[in-house]
């Protein structure tokens, strides 16, 4: 293809003539992500991708020589290269970068030592000691989100691995693929995968912020990547090779207890779901029959610890034998012993990841909400601007919304350029992006959902949420901000939930001094405001 074909323009053109060189920062050991050939050309899914790219935009992208990663980007922010191949984007990194969406998004993964203690989640290794590299998307995220995890930087995945195999550190954070395949080649047969990591990393091309012609020479040419193209490439580099003979035994073993664990835990999850209800109700009696006397907060207190701490140590117990299901069904999917040719049996194995990932969502939102009920949330407070965190939220549920053929849109109203608030940085996206998604998730396919934040004149300010969607009847309004309370019809029944999402969201606005209102309308769609008091606008 022509760059003419690409609608290139005439800057766009003239660039790519002037600079038909493009110096590329490359992870050395990101195998098969990308990697460095023996004749220092890119291999790997980033260098066919880039071999593909070559070939539409007429420029030779070459290897800027970087020995590693925190190298590459040195090279990015010295001048010395243009463009990194496979990058996630991150905040700092948004200062100098612009990201152009290439591929898939990459799960992460905890790698420990086998025999010692196992970390299953990033809570687990709150005071831990981890090793991880310099300059990582990772690295950020957990320092960021987790400062209670003692980081020690290095420069290559085998060096952090290695440290976790002779025992220096008690795990590293990583991408699953890349791990696995150094454990193989490195002969790391002491390291096993503890669990999975909250952080995915997404494969962009990432360019110089100073050369945007680049960059949207760049958007042109991958939007005309064809479905088989990316197919072929992930097929290439990223299947894992069937073995000749299938050891039908094993397959069995593991299907029969991967499906009673299963039946386990759900039956489990039920049992928590009507304990946690009784409960509730239970409190709730106890509130109204007890209002006059003066014990009466003491014991609603003490009601609300123990089923907190109930809650959260029976979701700690699921989660073990969640993560086994999850490990043993995704291996199965992959065909890691073999491939399943048997349709129903790989609908089995569908159903166990998706009962699975849904579990693991409730589990997560019960947490949360018994810890900030049990006033054990503790807000990690910053200086930070709504209306960047507006546009982040609204760009990461874009292609959710694109999906549905619903229009996003956001306005500000006396705000000019920014609306710096003092919060958590965290909570107030999980506040938007919850909201954003409940709109998106209600409102039929050529609908609308808006956000508009204003400044009052008290010096406060209002973030609305506005949808076209199915609404909620006014009996059930307030039933939708209580824990596991869910409007009954058929578009809640369709996509599902936990019924936590509004009252964590209404938990995290009060924990800021905030007030949350609801407004709907059955068939005419649904408002939520949140409003923040003066005393956190800066």
């Amino acid at each position: 293809m022509a760059q003419s074909e690409l609608a290139l323009t005439e800057a766009e053109q003239d660039w790519l003539q002037e600079n038909n060189i493009v110096r590329v920062g490359v992870d050395p050991d990101a195998t098969p992500f990308e990697f460095i050939n023996e004749d220092g050309t890119i291999g790997g899914v980033a260098g066919d991708y880039l071999a593909i790219l070559s070939g539409k935009l007429n420029v030779e992208f070459v290897w800027s020589a970087n020995q590693h990663w925190d190298e590459a980007m040195s090279k990015i922010r010295s001048g010395d290269a243009e463009i990194l191949s496979t990058a996630t984007p991150t905040e700092e990194r948004r200062e100098y970068l612009d990201f152009v969406e290439l591929y898939h998004t990459v799960g992460s993964t905890i790698f420990v030592k086998s025999g010692e203690q196992r970390f299953s989640s990033l809570d687990s290794l709150r005071g831990q000691k981890i090793a991880q590299i310099k300059s990582f998307a990772e690295t950020e995220f957990i320092r960021t989100d987790y400062p209670d995890i003692e980081i020690i930087e290095v420069t290559t995945v085998i060096e952090a691995l290695q440290m976790v195999s002779e025992g220096e550190v008690d795990a590293h954070v990583g991408n699953m693929i890349i791990g696995l395949e150094i454990i193989k080649n490195e002969g790391l047969n002491n390291i096993i995968v503890g669990g999975d990591s909250p952080f995915q990393g997404s494969s962009n091309i990432a360019v110089r912020q100073d050369i945007p012609l680049l960059t949207s020479a760049l958007s042109k040419a991958i939007a005309t990547i064809t479905e088989a193209e990316h197919d072929a490439i992930a097929e290439k580099w990223l299947a894992i090779p069937m073995v000749s003979e299938i050891d039908y035994a094993l397959v069995w073993r593991i299907v029969i207890i991967s499906s009673v664990i299963l039946l386990v835990v759900l039956l489990w999850a039920m049992s928590l779901r009507r304990e946690v209800k009784r409960r509730i109700r239970a409190e709730h009696k106890m509130a109204l029959l007890k209002a006059k006397a003066e014990d009466a907060q003491n014991l609603a207190e003490f009601a609300n610890r123990a089923k907190s701490n109930f809650i959260a140590n029976l979701s700690h117990e699921i989660r073990t034998p969640l993560n086994s299901i999850m490990v043993f069904s995704e291996a199965m999917s992959d065909g890691l012993y073999g491939e399943i040719t048997q349709t129903q049996y790989r609908d089995y194995l569908d159903y166990m990841q998706k009962s699975g990932k849904h579990l693991e969502f409730v589990i997560s939102d019960i947490l949360d909400l018994s810890k900030i009920e049990a006033q054990k949330w503790q807000l990690v407070e910053e200086e930070i601007d709504l209306v960047d965190c507006i546009k982040d939220c609204l760009q990461i549920l874009e292609g959710k919304a694109q999906k549905k053929d619903i229009k996003l849109s956001y306005a500000l109203e006396n705000i000019n350029p920014s609306c710096l608030i003092y919060g958590e940085n965290t909570s107030i996206r999980r506040i938007i992006i919850n909201l954003l998604s409940n709109g998106i998730k209600f409102t039929e396919s050529g609908g609308e959902v808006s956000c508009t934040l204003q400044r009052n004149d008290d010096g406060s300010v209002t973030l609305k949420i506005k949808d076209n969607g199915i609404g909620i009847r006014e009996e059930h309004l307030s039933m939708v901000l209580e824990p596991f309370g869910q409007a009954q019809n058929d578009v809640l029944v369709k996509e599902g939930g936990t019924g936590l999402g509004l009252p964590i969201v209404k938990k995290l606005t009060e924990l800021h001094d905030g007030e949350l209102e609801l407004e709907s309308e059955e068939g005419v769609g649904t408002t939520v405001t949140v409003r923040l008091p003066a005393e956190r606008v800066r």
